[in-house]
């Protein structure tokens, strides 16, 4: 969790010096790979989210804040991979389109 800090802060020393729109937290390539892997392994997912909840908590609020839109992300990304509508496995093994036979 505490490399999500620093990676953010090195974006935004390469963002200052550079004329390009500042890298925000949610173009993190280190918090799409940790979402990515939290989603697919439970236990990690699980173990992540209390990582980040735990630094929701700091007393520093930028930090927190930044954490919390991660939390936010895998949240949602969590509802996207879970409740997706999943094929009817009959409608694919009926002739008829779905009836049962």
């Amino acid at each position: 969790m505490q490399a999500l800090k620093f990676e953010s802060a090195a974006s935004d020393q390469r963002s200052s010096r550079s004329t390009t729109n500042a890298i925000s937290y949610d173009d993190s390539g280190l918090t799409d790979f940790l979402i990515a892997r939290g989603v697919q392994h439970k236990g990690l997912g699980n173990r992540l989210y209390w990582y980040l909840m735990v630094e929701v908590a700091l007393e520093d609020k930028v930090m927190a804040k930044m954490y919390g839109r991660v939390v936010f992300k895998f949240m949602n990304k969590l509802l996207e991979v879970c409740c997706r509508p999943r094929a009817n496995p009959v409608a694919k093994l009926s002739p008829v389109g779905g009836e049962w036979i």
